[in-house]
């Protein structure tokens, strides 16, 4: 469907929205199967736009197992955490449809991608395109990373800094926290 530039899904331009997430037939859910898929966007700026990204996995956790002919007694199960199934980056790319401005590349599985304050250089059709190198993802494999993008997010202000993984959370988590996606709430429930 949104499979190369001239099929690239329109999103408009530099509003505050989530594509992907299902909400309505605009923003239907949008997913990456392998290796060969991607997805692009287009995206309608005026020169001096500034926008951020937020590429976030999406999926909930699923016990599974095999009942054998059981009827679900006794059952062993494990989780399938279905947000971290296959690595996802994207890349915001300029009106000439070649040049990379921006992408996000560095964290691993079930963990967000984040392009900051990126600015329109000049008025035009800029692109997002999201895809995998995820090695896991080839289509004998048959797997689905489901995800969302969040567009203009207000009081992003630096992507995380590739680092040991303890301290990439940390970042991440602190960016997060900063931007209001996330909030911390003390043991009585109020908010800090």
């Amino acid at each position: 469907r949104n499979e190369t530039f001239g099929t690239a899904s329109t999103i408009g331009g530099a509003v505050t929205q989530t594509v992907g997430d299902g909400s309505d037939s605009l923003r239907r859910t949008a997913s990456i199967g392998s290796v060969s898929d991607q997805d692009f966007y287009a995206l309608s700026l005026t020169a001096g736009d500034s926008l951020s990204f937020i590429l976030r996995p999406r999926g909930s956790v699923y016990l599974y197992g095999d009942d054998n002919g059981q009827l679900c007694v006794n059952v062993s199960t494990s989780p399938l955490f279905a947000n971290q199934v296959i690595d996802l980056d994207f890349e915001f790319i300029d009106v000439d449809g070649v040049t990379v401005i921006a992408q996000g590349t560095t964290n691993g599985v079930g963990a967000p991608e984040f392009i900051a304050q990126t600015v329109a250089a000049q008025t035009g059709t800029y692109y997002l395109r999201v895809y995998t190198n995820d090695a896991a993802a080839v289509p004998a494999h048959d797997q689905v990373q489901l995800y969302e993008i969040a567009i203009d997010v207000p009081g992003l202000v630096s992507a995380p800094v590739p680092a040991t993984t303890g301290l990439r959370y940390l970042v991440m988590f602190l960016i997060l926290l900063m931007s209001g996606i996330v909030t911390l709430r003390r043991a009585s429930g109020t908010t800090f």
